[in-house]
């Protein structure tokens, strides 16, 4: 497999990469929900694991669409995803306009790019171009969406309301960070009530079993270590 990666990274992201170990308990969750013919949005696809796994799992008559806005892993997301035809790649910042923002580089991980970042770690910055999913989905599917925008989850889903509220049946992974959500200026029990009122059952997904605990208000935040980052699976119109 043809695959390049950020020059900063050691072999145990690589290996985790190139025989599925990256967040186990998701993949699993992944493999068990997405089907053939299903539509999926990759939100902050980095390097590729998940579209590459989200493709495979949509197979041909699927599709994926993979925003990523950094410049440079994006390049790196473009040469791993040229052999799948069924991949859609966007060099774009999702959050809930249409329009520009400014997007920062980190020097704490490749994963930690984004519109927030913390003053000492930044290393630079760069003008992207922004979009809602509520415009960008106008006349689109999407059975599944997964996001991980370190921080800017508000900024995605505010930016989707209109599209959650209209569909039927949505299955979303959301990333869940505390801190990076108090960096940039959100209130995690405030997130968690919005998602609850969007979706109708929340799980926390266990990373080492793929176990689910289903949470409800805003009881996760007594659950996990204000600094530790977890996973959500949000469903709506589905049972699991």
């Amino acid at each position: 497999m043809d695959l390049k990666f950020p020059p900063q990274w050691d072999w145990y992201p690589k290996i985790e990469f190139l025989f599925g170990l990256y967040e186990p308990g998701t993949t699993s969750i992944c493999k068990r929900l997405v089907r053939p013919g299903m539509h999926v949005v990759d939100v902050g696809a980095n390097v590729g694991y998940y579209t590459l796994l989200f493709s495979k799992l949509v197979g041909p008559d699927g599709t994926v669409y993979a925003f990523e806005p950094h410049p440079e892993i994006y390049q790196l997301l473009k040469h791993n995803t040229k052999r799948r035809k069924n991949i859609i790649i966007l060099q774009k910042a999702v959050s809930n306009v249409n329009g520009e923002v400014e997007f920062y580089s980190s020097k704490h991980t490749t994963g930690s790019h984004g519109l927030y970042v913390p003053q000492e770690f930044v290393i630079g910055s760069t003008k992207v171009a922004s979009v809602s999913l509520d415009s960008f989905l106008n006349g689109r599917r999407c059975d599944l969406i997964k996001i991980d925008v370190e921080g800017a989850e508000p900024l995605v889903i505010s930016g989707m309301r209109n599209f959650i509220t209209n569909t039927e049946k949505l299955i979303a992974i959301i990333e869940y960070n505390p801190s990076a959500l108090q960096l940039a200026g959100h209130m995690s029990n405030e997130f968690l009530n919005s998602l609850h009122q969007l979706f109708d059952a929340i799980y926390f997904i266990e990373e080492e079993t793929g176990h689910l605990t289903r949470i409800s208000g805003s009881s996760l935040n007594k659950e996990i270590p204000e600094w530790h980052a977890v996973n959500l699976l949000c469903l709506k119109g589905v049972s699991i």
